[in-house]
């Protein structure tokens, strides 16, 4: 980006040394400040995606150590104890007889 600021500044530097007069030079003028306005807008613009990709990375980072933390528990939860299927068939009856 410094470049294009550098190259703008080339320009501007030209255009006072042809000392162009009336309308051309106007124009040129004034080409020369837009061209400069959008270099100045480019960086802007850069600085914010920098920004935004440094905030990306945080919360890259950030999901990882969640997916890690997560991962981790699920490896050292106890497994549920499974009840054979004639326990459990017992267990529904008794319930369900059992309602006052």
């Amino acid at each position: 980006m410094e470049q294009l600021e550098t190259r703008v500044a080339y320009l501007r530097g030209l255009a006072e040394g042809m000392d162009v007069k009336g309308s051309e030079g106007r124009i040129l003028e004034e080409m020369i400040r837009v061209m400069d306005q959008m270099a100045k807008r480019m960086r802007e613009l850069e600085e914010r995606v920098d920004d935004q990709e440094a905030y990306l990375e945080a919360l890259d980072e950030d999901l990882t150590d969640v997916e890690a933390t997560y991962t981790a528990k699920r490896r050292t939860r106890r497994p549920r104890t499974r009840w054979p299927s004639n326990v459990r068939t017992a267990r529904r009856r008794s319930s369900s007889t059992t309602t006052c």
